[in-house]
């Protein structure tokens, strides 16, 4: 038979390319031989190392023994269902063509058809963990019947018949525990149709390579992928500890990706921004959205720069209402798998303040004044009844810190806290002193003034200070408003001197002044 065009054409394009493997594979040996002169064996002794790695036994830790074998078993499952569905179909269609008076039995075939999909159902059905040992038996069973299907066909089928068995011959070599197991799995049907038609010699080597090598670059990804939820399950661990943490000084700890998105829902964050059920909270919603418009650059690079020197900011979320909340977000960065950055996002309600407004105290003494025009109230409200302080203005917060370096839930903390005097001229009894003295139902908000003097804040400094009573009907009881006309810093020889004698009296043994007792008996005596 003469050569055709077409099959003349083919083989010299084929010549070309393979020209140009061969100069490219030449081209790689010589730059490898500039680099080093012992390349070749470093080369040599790595290809032995890594065939002597995968035709050994699966290697590694129990952990990643354990994940690799537990990969193997999900591909076999999976390979299960596919095989049972496509030999359904065929069992379905012999029972047609058998229903028509029709023989279309293909015995190499059908025969080992019926054998797989029993063993594979049983499989499926199994309640048991599937045993390394019957891996290697499925494995085994699965090469062995692709040999049978290869040796008892017919010639005129034997072509296309090979390339029906080199998807079942690839999947069941991934269950195999050895690496040999494998390759004489692979080297049991080439040489089986080699041994049928040594015309095919060509096509038995080619499947032969060609199996060998898909198997040891998937046997290579399974391991990877082991290794892969290993690292994954220890993160993911480090992870929940890190927000338990986390959750130990925040009101709400949320988990976003490279791109600010929520991974999970979080009720905490809805609960803050009263969004009950609303998207703005679950997986998927961007949290850039609960961020005030005008506060979203900010906080977006700051998301970005990993936190820094810098791992904390102050912020605000807006609410389903629309209002502002001042927040303090806290970051921590990690890295998934795949390479990806996430963010644990720590967010906790904030005060009305930040680290900026707060400016020490000039050390030349000067006064400040709280009467002068422009100027924030420096005042705090408090139950006149328990001294327990109710509310704390900005100015008054900002002060408290200045003075002892660091803020203060007011919330927690009562007028005896704020002065260290002790005595008939301390700040609780010129306190205690007016509220016996009120009498609500005659006095008027504006007869209700009492100018307290000056009194010792928090040792550091010196207050003049107007007391301002009041009854509140919400409240039910008497609410007091400490207002701070100005402010002067104590020497810091005075407040060491002060210091000082209290520590001397403390060590003598002297009694501690019993707190105040609020008598009874009011009388008129205002200013």
């Amino acid at each position: 038979m003469p050569v055709t065009t077409t099959s003349l054409a083919i083989g010299i394009i084929a010549a070309v390319l393979q020209a140009l493997t061969v100069l490219r594979l030449l081209v790689f040996l010589w730059q490898s031989c500039r680099k080093s002169r012992s390349c070749a064996a470093r080369w040599c002794r790595g290809c032995w190392a890594q065939c002597e790695k995968w035709l050994g036994k699966v290697s590694g830790t129990k952990k990643h023994i354990k994940a690799c074998r537990d990969i193997q078993r999900t591909i076999l499952r999976g390979f299960c269902a596919c095989f049972l569905v496509a030999s359904s179909i065929r069992f379905v269609h012999v029972q047609v063509n058998v229903a028509a008076n029709v023989d279309p039995v293909y015995l190499a075939v059908d025969i080992p058809l019926l054998v797989a999909h029993a063993m594979l159902l049983t499989v499926l059905l199994s309640p048991y963990q599937i045993s390394p040992l019957a891996l290697d038996f499925l494995h085994a069973a699965g090469q062995l019947l692709c040999a049978v299907v290869i040796y008892f066909s017919e010639e005129e089928d034997l072509q296309s018949l090979v390339h029906m068995m080199l998807l079942p011959r690839l999947v069941t070599a991934l269950w195999a525990q050895h690496g040999w197991k494998a390759l004489v799995g692979h080297c049991l049907c080439s040489g089986v149709l080699w041994w049928r038609d040594p015309d095919m010699m060509y096509a038995a080597f080619e499947t032969l390579g060609s199996q060998m090598i898909l198997t040891c670059i998937l046997h290579r990804h399974i391991s990877f992928l082991a290794q892969q939820q290993i690292n994954l399950s220890t993160k993911r661990v480090s992870i929940d500890d890190a927000a338990a943490l986390m959750s130990g000084v925040c009101d709400c700890v949320v988990e976003v990706d490279s791109s600010f998105k929520l991974l999970e829902e979080s009720p905490q964050l809805g609960t803050m921004l009263f969004c009950e059920n609303s998207a703005a909270t679950m997986a998927g919603a961007d949290f850039l959205d609960c961020v005030v418009s005008a506060d979203r650059p900010g906080v977006e690079s700051f998301l970005q720069c990993d936190g820094g020197s810098n791992p904390t900011m102050i912020a605000r979320l807006i609410d389903s209402a629309g209002t502002q909340i001042k927040v303090e977000l806290l970051q921590l960065t990690f890295f998934t798998g795949s390479g990806a950055s996430c963010r644990l996002v720590g967010i906790r309600e904030s005060p009305d303040f930040t680290g900026s407004t707060i400016s020490p105290l000039k050390s030349d003494g000067a006064i400040s004044s709280a009467g002068g025009k422009g100027v924030p109230d420096c005042s705090i409200a408090f139950d006149a009844v328990t001294f327990d302080i109710l509310v704390a203005s900005d100015e008054f917060e900002n002060l408290f810190a200045r003075c002892t370096g660091h803020f203060a839930d007011f919330e927690q903390m009562s007028i005896y806290d704020l002065s260290p005097d002790v005595g008939e001229t301390s700040l609780s009894r010129r306190i205690q002193g007016a509220v016996n003295s009120f009498n609500h139902t005659k006095a008027l908000p504006g007869d209700a003034r009492l100018m307290l003097g000056s009194f010792n804040f928090l040792g550091v400094c010196t207050v003049k200070a107007v007391l301002n009573l009041e009854h509140d009907p919400a409240l039910g009881t008497l609410v007091g408003t400490l207002r701070c006309m100005e402010h002067r810093e104590k020497p810091a020889g005075r407040v060491r001197a002060k210091r000082q004698s209290l520590a001397r009296k403390s060590l003598q043994g002297a009694p501690p002044t019993p707190p105040p007792e609020r008598s009874n008996k009011k009388t008129l005596t205002y200013l």
